[in-house]
């Protein structure tokens, strides 16, 4: 994930010359938004990592190809 996903969130950023407008944690791979948004870049091997993060709205999925139909309900 840090050579790819992570890569090109903050390449996004720096082209949209964004970077400085946001708080990123680098440990935590996560991005902080001003209007209250927050990025989470995690592996989600096991579902049960998920489960407890509240308001969730969108995912990308890199390597789709490993995900089956039941990964989604």
């Amino acid at each position: 994930m840090e050579r790819s996903c992570w890569a090109d969130l903050m390449g996004t950023l720096d082209r949209w010359h964004i970077a400085d407008k946001v708080k990123i944690n680098k440990s935590l791979k996560t991005i902080d938004f001003p209007n209250g948004s927050l990025i989470l870049c995690m592996g989600v091997d096991n579902q049960e990592k998920i489960k407890s993060i509240p308001n969730i709205n969108d995912i990308w999925i890199e390597e789709c190809s490993e995900c089956v139909y039941d990964d989604f309900f």
